[in-house]
């Protein structure tokens, strides 16, 4: 929502569980605590489609007639951005009235192979063992073969198969019963690996055994 005025201050990002009241008629009161705190600023809500209502009196209800109150009071040093998945975004937008009138600017990140080689180039860069060079070829070769599947997220898939490719390698490092720490700081090729299964809990006792031996040499 763009307010008339400019909004000074600084963003804050909340979910849609922080508002949640414990009966009927709190949330409303924590949406209002929210949103003061929030003032002047912004209000980035991720994952906002939660908020979608199921009924008139549910929490999210609650939570949008707060919101659209408040954007309509205080235009002029309150602003909201909500962040979620396009379809379910339209949902909670027709949802109420009062977000259909005052969220005019849509902005979509459409997912294609490009973005996605940006996220798994991303993947970790601060970890030694982030892949690179073919390792790095290869995650974006498996990033290029999942984009557009249902609820597909960038950033969700590159963190998960990270995880995935450092239990394999995790596992390698344990197989001979001890563990080095330069074990554990280089993927291989055999490691970026996709288990659409999840090879994650296969290989949790294993890795959590091997670690228990770690030593430094």
């Amino acid at each position: 929502m763009r307010p008339s005025e400019p909004c000074l201050g600084t963003v804050h990002r909340s979910n849609p569980g922080r508002p949640r009241g414990g009966y009927v008629g709190q949330t409303a009161l924590k949406t209002a605590e929210l949103i003061e705190r929030t003032r002047p600023g912004v209000l980035f809500i991720d994952e906002a489609y939660s908020l979608t209502p199921t009924h008139h009196s549910d929490f999210g209800a609650e939570a949008i007639a707060a919101l659209v109150k408040a954007m309509e009071d205080h235009r002029g040093d309150f602003a909201v951005i909500m962040a979620g998945y396009s379809d379910e975004m339209a949902d909670l937008v027709a949802s109420n009235p009062g977000l259909r009138s005052r969220f005019k600017t849509f902005i979509s990140f459409p997912t294609t192979p490009r973005t996605s080689s940006l996220a798994s180039s991303t993947v970790s860069p601060r970890r030694p063992a982030s892949p690179r060079g073919r390792r790095l070829e290869k995650a974006q070769r498996i990033f290029a073969s999942v984009v557009g599947g249902k609820d597909f997220g960038n950033a969700r898939f590159a963190r998960s198969l990270f995880e995935e490719s450092y239990a394999r390698m995790s596992a390698r490092a344990a197989a001979d019963g001890v563990v080095r720490i330069e074990e554990l700081t280089e993927l291989t090729l055999e490691d970026v690996e996709w288990d659409h299964a999840g090879s994650n809990a296969r290989y949790g006792v294993s890795v959590l055994c091997g670690l228990a031996r770690t030593r430094r040499h």
